[in-house]
């Protein structure tokens, strides 16, 4: 679950982030909206790999975005334990492309502190929905993000000076 400020600004994938971070409960319509946005995160990972400075930093950033594949698909896995619904997870391709920032120190601690943020608001949600199998996944999702945000952090190490 990966936005900055930039990525808010822009229509549609910001809106929804902002939406639920403030999501106590997540509804079905809410787990499918993040199951967009992790998907879309992956686009945003390959947008800022495209310009990476170094294989260090691509490397990096690389990873990060698989997860965020990773994360849609488990967000797939608790929609269908919670509510019974197959739904499908769209490609990187199907999912609107929002700005990635830049990658620089300011953009990637920026994304760094949203990865960061990304663990406590999985963690919130598995406090709630009332299934153990699916709070699981949740929380793994949690784990990851603040991995994401720790690889950022060694990706400003990797930036050249």
């Amino acid at each position: 679950m990966s936005k900055t400020s930039t990525a808010q600004q822009s229509a549609g994938d910001g809106d929804v982030y902002s939406r639920l971070l403030a999501v106590k409960i997540p509804t079905l319509e809410d787990l499918k909206d993040l199951c967009r946005l992790e998907a879309s995160g992956q686009q945003m990972y390959q947008q800022m790999c495209a310009v990476a400075p170094n294989e260090a930093v691509k490397s990096l950033l690389a990873r990060n975005g698989q997860e965020e594949m990773a994360h849609a698909h488990r967000v797939r896995r608790v929609i269908a334990l919670l509510f019974g619904e197959r739904f499908p997870v769209p490609s990187a391709a199907d999912t609107e492309p929002y700005p990635a920032p830049p990658v620089s120190r300011d953009g990637l601690k920026g994304l760094a502190d949203a990865e960061f943020a990304g663990e406590g608001f999985y963690v919130g949600w598995a406090a709630v929905i009332g299934n153990e199998a699916a709070a699981k996944l949740l929380r793994q999702n949690g784990t990851e993000e603040a991995r994401h945000g720790r690889r950022l952090l060694e990706a400003i190490d990797q930036l050249p000076h």
